[in-house]
């Protein structure tokens, strides 16, 4: 079944590239992480895995619901030809004061949290300053005010505007504004207590750039790979400062076994829960979110948990919790639900995409829900981040729609695609 999967995701690859021309387009993204998926277990579980259950053709379903429901959005409207590049340009800058204002308060928090970090850190020291956190955090011993962990969306969002609108237009004010609200946003996504957040961070700013410049393909393909293995090798730096109880004398086996683990786990763990019969939770994790302002309101209804149980995925007793992104929707309704929802989220994205990289007029809200929108995507292997992160989705929107507002941002009326 796994080379059936490989196939099918060559053909969705050669479609999509013959239709798009756009190797940043989310259906070629999402049928190169499934076709990597695939290729994955035949390397790293070919021997120890069998392949044979035909739910290991479930992720090449829900790839093609995904594509179908983004061509559906975007089926009138044409990508430019790749051949003929050309940068976005514009005249955009932040209106004073408010940008100002809005950029002393965030460096107040940012003074207060990184002073309360350091302070925390040099009196509780373990390992490294990663780790150290992050035992705070679960322990209580490290608590965040209030008003800076619900600035964070803030701050991410602002950094993610500002590259922007600095992509478009490289003045010294655009890139004085850029660096600062870089410099707070990187302190606040290295100290969220996940990877999420620094890969989130990293992939928005990236593909704000990649939206804004229009490179070529080739250009883009290289450093599509260099980016890749830039998360790559932060991921394997991050787990050495995560896992310090493991055994990490042999670097190389330790790196191993972490990528084994993360990259093919959770495809195995989705077919193994499917084999075992389940009952339907009915819209409990798809509505997750207003069932949890309901029950804040009296209403006494159980919110789930996003933390899944663990589930055996080999015979020697390796578990995981994670089981990508077409569980967490087949749990509420089944396999057919699961589609439909893959089907909605290619609708959503190729929305996003017809509004960012279609048009002709650059749109920093469009650019900005296109850029970080890839996170989701790119994380569908491993597990849903769309509706189990509904409540930050929408602070972002709320904040990604404050900063490109008329009274934030001056847009100016000569936004010009030119010739590069």
């Amino acid at each position: 079944m796994v080379i059936i999967g490989i196939i099918g995701c060559l053909l969705i690859l050669g479609f999509v590239h013959l239709a798009l021309k756009d190797v940043i387009s989310p259906p070629f993204i999402l049928s190169g992480i499934w076709f990597s998926m695939y290729i994955l277990l035949l390397l790293f579980r070919g021997g120890t895995v069998d392949f044979s259950s035909i739910y290991y053709l479930s992720f090449l379903g829900g790839l093609c619901f995904f594509v179908f429901g983004f061509f559906l959005v975007i089926i009138n409207k044409n990508k430019v030809n790749c051949n003929t590049l050309n940068e976005r340009k514009s005249n955009f800058r932040f209106k004073l004061p408010y940008i100002q204002i809005f950029l002393l308060i965030t460096l107040i928090l940012f003074s207060i949290y990184l002073v309360k970090a350091v302070h925390f850190v040099s009196q509780e020291f373990a390992f490294n300053f990663w780790q150290t956190l992050s035992t705070g955090k679960k322990t209580g011993a490290f608590e965040i005010p209030i008003v800076i962990e619900y600035s964070r969306s803030a701050v991410i969002a602002l950094s993610i505007v500002c590259a922007i609108v600095f992509f478009s237009n490289p003045s010294k004010r655009n890139k004085r504004y850029f660096f600062i609200s870089g410099i707070v946003a990187l302190f606040y996504v290295i100290t969220a207590g996940s990877r999420g957040a620094i890969f989130m961070w990293i992939l928005s700013i990236t593909f704000s750039y990649f939206i804004i410049k229009n490179f070529g393909n080739r250009k883009l393909f290289s450093v599509l790979l260099k980016l890749a293995l830039g998360i790559l090798l932060i991921f394997i730096i991050t787990n050495f400062a995560k896992y310090v109880y493991s055994d990490q004398n042999n670097a190389f086996e330790f790196s191993k076994n972490i990528l084994k683990h993360y990259f093919t786990s959770s495809p195995i763990a989705f077919v193994e829960w499917m084999k075992t019969a389940k009952e339907h939770i009915h819209g409990a994790n798809t509505f997750r979110f207003f069932i949890a302002i309901i029950n804040s309101l009296g209403g006494g209804i159980d919110v789930v948990q996003t933390v899944q149980d663990p589930i055996k995925i080999t015979k020697l007793g390796e578990e995981t919790n994670v089981y990508t992104v077409l569980q967490y929707y087949a749990s509420d309704f089944g396999l057919i639900y699961a589609f439909f929802i893959q089907l909605i989220l290619g609708g959503v994205h190729g929305f996003f995409y017809k509004k960012a990289n279609l048009s002709n007029k650059i749109s920093p809200f469009y650019i900005a829900l296109q850029a970080i929108f890839y996170y989701p995507l790119l994380y569908q292997f491993f597990s849903d981040q769309y509706f189990t992160l509904l409540s930050s989705w929408l602070q972002y929107i709320f904040w990604f729609w404050i900063f490109t507002n008329r009274a934030f941002l001056s847009k100016g009326d000569d936004i010009e695609m030119t010739k590069i």
